[in-house]
């Protein structure tokens, strides 16, 4: 029998599959009005309203101002778990002039990390109109100062502690002219090793002349906030409203407007080279704002009241759909734009009910808006805000608010939208030119270090190996440059990583004049390489020096397990035997075995995962899909003939394996061409559960699984509508998905690959706990033509490890899944022994679901419980057991059925089933067993719940409303069977219930 299971997609999913009809490049302008009902594909508008919104409550940035302070012009960036809230303040102790002042705040709950602002640019001059940007690890906040001719300066602060990096402003713009009137309104964005601020311009060009405004960008360097001489650009002498900037890697975007028109400049960070297009030429467009994410850009700006948007392409500069898209009307300030990954927010002052309000606008990756995307954040003044935004589906959002004084202030707001947040695209080398190929990336994570392995050629000949450490928690990269894991020159593909709790073990074939398995140490704590590559893949005596090839490796707890594939040996017929092989290796870098021993003859492409005292090894031989246990401390194979996990007629391949808790979840492609999944026992090697689990369909690579605590994860790419994406698929530890289970990680170029002569891809997956996934990739770059890696860091409802899951049962009902489950956990009472523990859980089925998600504890039971659960519209009933066993008493067991709230599953009424054996006497009598097996819904409101029963008598009770009821003793004997109980009225009015003992 086989499970197929109806997925659902996130929002970048959903959003992407529109890109086919939407993205067809064009400089024919049009407009279009969106936000109406049914304005996007019902898919579209399902997956976006069922993002859950919590808005928090209104932060000030200063919870203890003067009486007369002043506070303005706020603005935003975001850092690892921080932000940088800056603003312009005035009050008496500013004196006449105001200053620049700053505020961390946690991204993680909204907290002040400072006990009071930041005093960033002080003093008697007039320090104005601040900006801020993070430079991969300090913040760099830009003013205007006025030293008697404005000008911009710049200073650096710590993200850590809030400290200023620099001892004084740095003067960032210079006089172009002896007429220079002032500098102004500066913007700042930064990628890489550098920043690039641009301002506003203004001087006479001769005495009496027309008065030009220009718009000025220069680079600083990042490490020590230097302007760069000699790397100052001017796209305009004729700008009519200030430049706003932005960072998309790897390309900055200036946008401005001049002549009625809205335009651009394109400046790629790598090699400066620039581009200018024109976005509007509508009816007077002012004051632009720039966003950008997966090599694309959104614009947006203000015009005649409303607030307008545009996607531009970072690559060619070309407008993107097929016409601009209106995000708000009544607008009373100008808007800001951030991008979070997956959609982009547009923030702004608005009028609504005759009221000014500070309105947060969600606008897709494809520039659409759904009815409801607008989130209210209450009262403001019509002064510009900003937001800032470090994962998909959390921002905070800054604005000036009207206090009871009568003074302008500061407040900030933090937004979470989902429960599923993944980090903005990042380049494992963001500025440098992918002037090659780069190969096969892959990942491993331990200690909160994740390790992205990849390879490629380099100029003048030969390969080099490559590593780079990622901290698991926020992206942040740990190292300033790539590791050197080898560098021989020859090629070194299909690298292969795993941890052993305080290095990553790195192998890969390297095709030198033998191609031959290698493999080195990287210290997880400082990026250490510990090793000269050591030689991995020895074969027996006397066996052929060939070709071995595509390493897997994983971790015991003691050694490592290496495989890979080859020749191994001659048969006692002369002919050559080839497959699948292994070998131990030590952490400390060393081979335990003296040579290879062979796992899978004829095998090819495998995978090996470890759990509870075995690996278990998969790979695909002769179009099937098989697998062995491997013993990890005899290196037996355990399972001959080998375990068959998909053997149709159709081509079964590419198979990968995760293990938890003495079981491994295996994945592969198979002969329909679709993903699949099955359980495999590392007890005894058999498959678990009742079928195959439909993963997803048509996927264009073979998939990567890891267990993150919690959950397998299955990483893999397909295809939706025509377009490309990476996918991340959740299983839970018993091999079931719900609807929410594929996530959608990233759109991935088409033109992405290795070249004819190799395979896709397949790309990593690694899990630093529950939740909490980096997915690495390969996307192309259309600069140069070739593909790089790339990474993303994925947060799904993280959390700590829960408990092994043990029995669930699940009842969909309103779009809503309610489960019933069993975990198991050790206590000591007061010696250690294992407690099954029964939770509730309720979460979104689809986007109809209104209610929260939620888990309550139920009970527990020191058997596991045998368990039931129903839905319906008169309500949700769930049935279990529990029993204990007591010295001198033997094992007591009862069952129970409730009713529980659909919202909070909060207990409304509780039926107890106690079983007991009398005599035929009906005197008293001892203990029985029952279990509650299955309850059934009928005439709408009735509940029958059936069983197994030793003994001949069972007395319920009840709670929250009911009758309570005790069979009659009619003499007969004990006995095991079953029993069947009515309750009438059961969602209702319970009435007098009905008990048959059988």
């Amino acid at each position: 029998m086989t499970r197929r299971l109806r997925l659902s997609f996130l929002t970048l999913s959903a959003l992407l599959a529109l890109s086919a009809a939407c993205d067809a490049p064009t400089h024919v302008e049009s407009q279009k009005v969106h936000g109406a009902p049914n304005a996007l594909p019902s898919e579209v508008e399902r997956v976006i309203q069922s993002i859950h919104t919590e808005v928090s409550s209104p932060i000030s940035v200063n919870p203890s101002p003067a009486s007369d302070e002043t506070q303005q012009r706020p603005a935003v960036a975001q850092g690892p778990g921080v932000y940088l809230v800056v603003w312009e303040v005035s009050s008496s102790a500013t004196g006449a002039s105001p200053d620049i002042v700053g505020v961390r705040v946690r991204a993680s709950d909204g907290a002040l990390l400072d006990p009071s602002p930041l005093l960033i640019a002080t003093g008697p001059n007039s320090q104005t109109e601040p900006a801020v940007a993070f430079d991969g690890t300090h913040f760099l906040v830009v003013w205007v100062e006025d030293r008697g001719l404005p000008a911009i300066y710049g200073r650096r602060v710590s993200a850590s502690d809030g400290a200023l990096i620099d001892s004084t402003a740095v003067l960032i713009s210079k006089a172009m002219s002896p007429g220079q009137s002032r500098h102004a309104t500066p913007s700042v964005a930064c990628g890489g090793p550098n920043c690039m601020v641009t301002w506003s311009d203004s001087f006479n060009a001769s005495q009496g002349g027309p008065l030009l405004n220009f718009v000025v960008a220069t680079l600083l360097r990042a490490s020590d906030g230097t302007p760069l001489e000699n790397y100052t650009f001017v796209p305009t002498t004729t700008a009519s409203t200030p430049p706003r900037i932005t960072f998309g890697s790897p390309h900055y975007l200036v946008s401005w407007v001049e002549n009625s028109k809205l335009r651009a400049t394109l400046y790629d960070a790598r090699t400066l080279g620039q581009r200018t297009v024109t976005v509007t030429s509508s009816a007077d467009p002012q004051a632009p704002s720039v966003a950008g994410q997966g090599g694309e850009f959104l614009l947006t700006w203000l015009e005649a009241g409303s607030v307008w948007a545009r996607r531009v392409s970072a690559s060619t500069g070309a407008l993107l759909g097929s016409a601009n898209t209106l995000v708000g009307t009544g607008a009373l300030a100008q808007p800001s734009v951030t991008a979070d990954g997956v959609d982009y927010h547009v923030l702004g002052t608005y009028l609504r009910n005759g009221s000014a309000r500070v309105i947060s606008t969600r606008v897709s990756a494809l520039a659409e808006i759904a009815p409801n995307a607008e989130i209210d954040m209450g009262p403001a003044l019509p002064h510009r805000g900003d937001l800032a935004a470090p994962v998909s589906g959390l921002y905070l959002a800054a604005y000036v608010t009207e206090e009871a004084t009568g003074a302008p202030r500061v407040n900030v707001r933090r937004v979470t939208e989902g429960k599923v947040h993944i980090t903005p695209e990042r380049l494992v080398k963001p500025l440098d030119i992918t002037d090659v190929p780069h190969y096969m990336p892959t990942v491993s994570a331990g200690n909160g270090v994740s390790l992205v392995v990849w390879s490629h050629p380099v100029s003048g000949g030969g390969f080099v190996l490559r590593g780079l450490r990622v901290r698991a928690s926020d992206g942040q990269v740990l190292d300033s440059a790539p590791l050197t894991i080898d560098a021989i020159g020859s090629p070194n593909y299909y690298p292969a990583v795993a941890f052993d709790g305080t290095h990553f073990l790195v192998v890969w074939v390297r095709y030198a004049s033998v191609p031959s398995i290698y493999g080195a140490r990287v210290r997880a704590s400082d990026g250490a390489v510990l090793d000269s590559p050591f030689h991995i893949s020895v074969v027996p005596a006397g066996g052929p020096v060939s070709m071995q090839d595509k390493p897997a490796v994983a971790f015991d707890g003691t050694n490592y397990l290496v495989t890979w594939e080859g020749p191994y040996g001659d048969a006692s017929n002369g002919a050559m035997i080839s497959g699948v092989q292994g070998i131990r290796v030590a952490p400390y870098g060393m081979r335990l075995d003296s040579s290879s021993f062979l796992i899978a003859q004829g095998g090819s492409n495998s995978r090996v995962a470890y759990s509870d005292g075995n690996y278990l090894v998969t790979w695909d031989r002769n179009q099937n899909v098989e697998a062995a246990r491997i013993s990890a401390s005899t290196r037996q194979v355990l399972d001959n003939p080998a375990i068959s996990l998909a053997a149709s007629s159709g081509n079964e391949r590419l198979p990968a394996v995760a293990g938890q808790g003495g079981k491994f979840l295996v994945t592969w492609i198979g002969g329909d061409n679709n993903l699949w999944a099955r359980r495999v026992s590392g007890l005894d090697g058999s498959l678990l559960d009742s079928g195959d689990i439909s993963v997803g369909p048509t996927p264009l690579t073979g998939p990567e699984a890891i267990f993150d605590g919690r959950d397998y994860w299955i990483g893999w790419q397909g295809t939706r509508n025509g377009l490309r994406q990476m996918f991340s698929t959740r299983v839970s530890a018993l091999g079931t998905l719900r609807n929410d289970a594929e996530l959608s990680i990233s759109y991935v170029h088409p033109s992405t690959g290795q070249g004819s002569s190799l395979p896709q891809a397949r790309g990593g997956i690694a899990a630093a706990g529950p939740g909490l996934l980096l997915s690495a990739y390969l996307q192309y770059d259309s600069l140069t033509g070739y593909s790089a890696p790339r990474f993303r860091l994925v947060s799904a409802e993280p959390g700590q490890p829960a408990l092994p899951l043990v029995r669930e049962a699940h009842a969909v009902w309103a779009g809503c899944d309610y489960a019933l489950v069993v975990r198991q956990d050790m206590v000591n009472d007061p010696y250690p022994k294992t407690l099954y523990r029964l939770f509730a859980e309720l979460s979104a089925d689809d986007s109809t679901c209104t209610a929260a998600g939620t888990s309550v504890a139920l009970g527990e039971s020191e058997y596991v419980p045998v368990l039931d659960i129903k839905a319906g519209a008169a309500g949700i009933a769930v049935g279990y057991s529990q029993a204990f066993t007591y010295k001198g008493i033997g094992t007591l067991s009862h069952g129970y059925v409730a009713q529980l709230d659909p919202n909070t599953l909060g207990i409304v009424r509780r039926f107890r089933l106690q079983p007991s054996s009398l005599p035929t006497s009906c005197e008293a009598g001892g203990p029985g067993r029952l279990e509650v097996g299955q309850i059934t819904l009928t005439n709408g409101s009735d509940l029958v719940v059936e069983g197994p029963i030793s003994g001949n008598h069972i007395a319920l009770w009840t709670s929250g409303g009911g009758v309570d009821f005790t069979t009659p003793c009619d003499g007969s004997s004990p006995r095991s069977t079953t029993f069947t109980l009515t309750l009438p009225g059961f969602f209702t009015q319970p009435q007098t219930p009905s008990i048959v003992i059988h």
